[in-house]
């Protein structure tokens, strides 16, 4: 049975077109200007129909954390996690944990079939991390360890796809040749590396630049750093910000025009603060305290920004309607060059013939009206508020 969806606009891989999109047995099957006499259609008037995101940096959303360092029971969680994110346009995810945490609980639930976002795989962001970014408080390099490595590859059931690491701490080395033997992606991360130390890193087998610009070191005029190796070097595949609060808009512009666009991967970082008011929140570390102030960014206790309430359709709107970048542009970063990166391209990240029906129906304003994973629809604008982890403002808000 095929059903036929109408929209203003609907952003195919060749471009934008008008028209019905056709799905049949959970995949595209085609744009047409007119459809059969008599069939029946879901019209969704002046919206627009774009590609389902795929968001490899995620630790959160709408009260639920992947981190899960206060939840009793981790697989619900997750679960609620999962049915959360289409509330933001995702329908693909790397849920991302920090340290040695939560990565069996994910894999558990990337068997099971849910309404909701697919889990595409685990990211590991360190444990071997190193620079705390501005105004943060150093601290000692973490201890390498290859078998604790090993550990965190079996906990997580063969489903870790990307770990993140700053290398130049001792011993990360072999930590990487590990990872890549074991068909593991690996990224620089919070690291204060200079230029030639990062040229070795991707000389050793490193392809991915964590959020680019945050947490690791800038430009210089005589030491380009991290961040400039990575925007140079074509090896490389960089995740990105795009909210205009983690990076300027400047930086932004900067930034998209250096680099080959299809070698940019837009992300959230996103926390379970997205969706949260203003306000003085627990953080998720035993005593820290966060700041989620009215513009999204969340501040610790040392005036940092620590992860996002922001999402990558956010950004996909600071990249339009302020970098004033065409929409069709804009979508790839978020959909298809991910899926290229990471071996989805052939199923997922475009609206084209014969590819996995995913898909996100949006307004003018870039909110979420309908979401649809496999030709299904696993979310709608009035589910919204429903969605929300009841008990994390209750839990977690202080002031």
């Amino acid at each position: 049975m095929c059903i036929y969806i109408k929209a203003s606009k609907i952003y195919c891989e060749e471009g934008g077109k008008k028209g019905f999109l056709k799905l049949e047995k959970g995949k595209f099957a085609g744009t047409y200007e007119e459809i059969p006499k008599g069939a029946e259609y879901i019209d969704y008037g002046n919206h627009r129909i774009i590609p389902g995101i795929f968001d490899t940096h995620n630790h959160g959303a709408m009260g639920y954390s992947v981190k899960m360092r206060k939840t009793k029971d981790c697989i619900e969680e997750i679960r609620g996690y999962l049915k959360a994110l289409p509330a933001h346009g995702v329908t693909m995810v790397f849920p991302t944990v920090m340290g040695d945490f939560g990565h069996e609980a994910i894999a558990q639930v990337t068997e099971e079939k849910l309404h909701g976002a697919r889990i595409a795989g685990i990211h590991s962001e360190g444990p071997y991390l190193s620079r705390v970014g501005e105004n943060g408080r150093p601290k000692p390099y973490p201890e390498i360890s290859l078998e604790a490595t090993r550990h965190i590859v079996k906990r997580s059931g063969g489903k870790l796809k990307l770990f993140a690491l700053a290398p130049e701490i001792h011993g990360t080395e072999e930590v990487i040749q590990y990872l890549i033997e074991h068909n593991i992606t690996v990224a620089i991360a919070h690291s204060n590396c200079n230029a030639m130390l990062t040229r070795k890193a991707i000389d050793d087998g490193i392809t991915v630049a964590t959020h680019l610009g945050n947490v690791m070191t800038g430009i210089h005029h005589r030491d380009i750093g991290v961040l400039g190796v990575c925007l140079l070097d074509d090896r490389v595949d960089c995740e990105l910000i795009c909210d205009g609060i983690h990076i300027c808009n400047d930086m932004l512009q900067l930034i998209l025009k250096l680099k080959d666009n299809r070698r940019i991967m837009m992300i959230s970082d996103g926390t379970p603060f997205s969706g949260a008011p203003a306000g003085m929140y627990a953080g998720e570390t035993n005593g820290s305290v966060l700041q989620v102030e009215k513009d999204g960014r969340i501040l610790d206790e040392d005036g940092r920004i620590n992860g996002s309430s922001k999402t990558v359709l956010d950004g996909i709107r600071n990249l339009v309607e302020n970098l004033h970048m065409p929409l069709e542009e804009v979508l790839p970063m978020a959909s298809l060059n991910p899926c290229r990166k990471y071996g989805f391209a052939d199923t997922k990240g475009s609206i084209a013939p014969g590819k996995d029906a995913d898909f996100v129906v949006i307004d003018e304003g870039f909110q979420v009206v309908a979401t649809y994973i496999m030709g299904e629809k696993v979310y709608s604008i009035g589910q919204k508020g429903e969605l929300y982890n009841p008990d994390f403002i209750e839990l977690n808000k202080l002031l």
